[in-house]
């Protein structure tokens, strides 16, 4: 999957969190995550250098549900349980064994979650 339609199927499927994604699918999507982020942060201390999070914390809060989305559809792709996200409250070492987990390889069959994802 390119990266162009990696974030065109985040925002289409924003709240979608019953399918399978693959690993090209929510690494671009993390990228363009981590874009927005550096965009938005540098807009704040550009534009409101006493509240540097006025624009990053929207542009954070409009892409909370999308991200935990992808999350749980990648977990899914290897047939995980949702439970796991959980993992990523821990602070830094859940964030690192969640990365982890979105690492994995997807199961190459139809799983309870559907079929594999085409890339």
């Amino acid at each position: 999957m390119a990266f162009w339609e990696a974030v065109a199927t985040g925002f289409r499927k924003y709240a979608v969190f019953d399918e399978r994604g693959s690993r090209s699918e929510f690494f671009w999507w993390l990228f363009f995550n981590m874009l927005v982020t550096i965009a938005t942060l540098a807009l704040d201390l550009t534009l409101y250098p006493d509240a540097p999070t006025v624009i990053s914390g929207a542009a954070g809060l409009s892409l909370f549900v999308p991200n935990l989305a992808a999350t749980v559809r990648r977990l899914h792709d290897w047939d995980a349980s949702v439970w796991l996200v959980l993992l990523g409250l821990i602070p830094v070492l859940g964030w690192v064994a969640v990365l982890a987990l979105c690492l994995m390889p997807g199961s190459k069959n139809t799983n309870r979650y559907g079929r594999k994802p085409h890339r």
